[in-house]
Parts: C-alpha cells; structure tokens; sequence
C-alpha cells in the first residue's frame, strides 16, 4: 500500500500525487523489528519450558489400593464371592469381607449386624466403596 499525498494546484486544476518512500522504509522497519520482536519472545518461552521440564525431578505418585468393604451375613461371610470380586478387579483394589452368618439389619433381631465386631472392623478398614449384603 503506497501512502500519497493530494496537493491542489491552480492551472489547470488538478490534483497530484506525491510518492513519500520514507514511509514505506519506516513500516517495513517497524515490521521488521516486530516480527523480531515476536521471535525472541517465542524463543525465551521455549527455553524456558524445556529448562523447566529438563531439570524439574517428577514427584513420584502414590496410589493406593481402593478400599472395598464387603459387608453381609453368611452369603457374604461363607461364599468365596468376595475373592471372586477381588480376582476380577485386580491389584489395585483391596476387597474385605466382613461378613457375619446370621446377620441381619434390622437394631431389633437377635444378630443386628451393626453390634458385631466385624461393623467396627468393616469400618477401620476405611473402606472406599462398600458392598452390602443382608437380609432384614
């Protein structure tokens, strides 16, 4: 895009246009120094990131096993359907059974479950995810 410039003249009325290269030298310069500009801003983002990612020592992760807790009467505590569950959900589960034959949910039974010692068990075990199994 050339910059001109309109200047009226008398006779015979006309107008005319001057070229000024000046201009033109100064916006390719300030172009210039831009994209320059832009280059050395890229590049220290560069270093720097591949400075941090080389030097920076990865934290080691920790996982734990999950938790399951299986909680229940003699289906839970006889059956081997809590080894079962363990075989299908792998190392990185941790599955107990907490089962108690007789068991039954209901505060009013001769076997609430709640009273045995495998519910405080089934509970310091911490579990992540509990299976339950009782009748009423």
């Amino acid at each position: 895009m050339h910059h001109v410039r309109f200047i009226l003249v008398q006779k015979p009325y006309k107008l005319e246009t001057l070229p000024r290269p000046w201009a033109d030298k100064k916006k390719l310069i300030t172009k210039k120094l831009l994209a320059l500009g832009i280059a050395i801003i890229f590049l220290a983002s560069l270093i720097i990131l591949l400075y941090q990612t080389s030097y920076s020592t990865p934290k080691p992760q920790i996982v734990l096993p999950i938790r399951v807790a299986c909680v229940g009467d003699s289906i839970t505590e006889i059956t081997s359907y809590t080894s079962h569950l363990q075989s299908m959900l792998g190392s990185n589960y941790t599955v107990g059974n907490f089962g108690v034959s007789g068991s039954t949910v209901s505060l009013n039974s001769s076997k609430p479950y709640m009273k045995q010692p495998q519910y405080t068990a089934a509970q310091n075990f911490d579990p992540d995810i509990v299976v339950i199994y009782v009748r009423n």
